[in-house]
């Protein structure tokens, strides 16, 4: 790779967060958040329409999903 490239990832990393668990009082950790170039088919889309196929196909995928976990959920039952 030649040294003028530079990788499609940029990573930036923001300040460290406070965490309070509950337990053991405050931790303080850092989270590193890649930002990465859209593919080729969303690079003309809105970030509203990006939006809105997600939840599309989130709803389609629930409709595969759950009927199908459903079905191995009373399955489940009944064999008890």
């Amino acid at each position: 790779m030649a040294a003028d490239t530079k990788p499609s990832a940029e990573m930036t990393q923001p300040p460290p967060v406070d965490v309070d668990d509950g337990c053991s009082g405050k931790e303080t950790t850092t989270a590193v958040v890649v930002q990465r170039e859209k593919p080729e088919l969303l690079r003309g889309l809105s970030d509203e329409e990006i939006k809105a196929l997600e939840k599309k196909l989130l709803r389609k995928v629930d409709l595969r999903l759950l009927p199908t976990l459903g079905l191995i959920y009373i399955m489940n039952y009944l064999d008890r």
